[in-house]
C-alpha cells in the first residue's frame, strides 16, 4: 500500500513539472489489475496538492521486449534523426 502511494505522488509532482496530457507506465508490477486499481484509486482519493490538473495515466501491457524497442528507438531519434 505505502508503495503505491509513493508512486502515485511521484506521479502527481512529475505531472506538475512537465507539461503533459499522457504519462505512459510500463512495469511488471502493473500486470495486476488488482494493483493497478489501487494506484488510480490512489491517485484520484484526496488531491495532495493545489494542482487540479492530472495528466491521463496510461498502463501499458508489459512486455519484456517492448523497453528495448522504445530504448532502440530513443537512441535512434537522438542520434540520427535529432542531430
Amino acid at each position: 500500500h505505502q508503495a503505491l502511494l509513493y508512486l502515485s505522488q511521484t506521479l502527481l509532482n512529475i505531472s506538475m513539472m512537465i507539461d503533459s496530457q499522457k504519462i505512459y507506465l510500463h512495469s511488471p508490477l502493473l500486470t495486476n489489475q488488482h494493483i493497478i486499481q489501487k494506484l488510480y484509486s490512489e491517485m484520484n482519493y484526496k488531491p495532495k496538492l493545489l494542482y487540479n490538473r492530472l495528466p491521463e495515466v496510461i498502463i501499458e501491457p508489459y512486455n519484456d521486449f517492448t523497453a528495448a524497442h522504445s530504448a532502440i528507438a530513443l537512441c535512434l531519434y537522438h542520434t540520427i534523426l535529432h542531430s
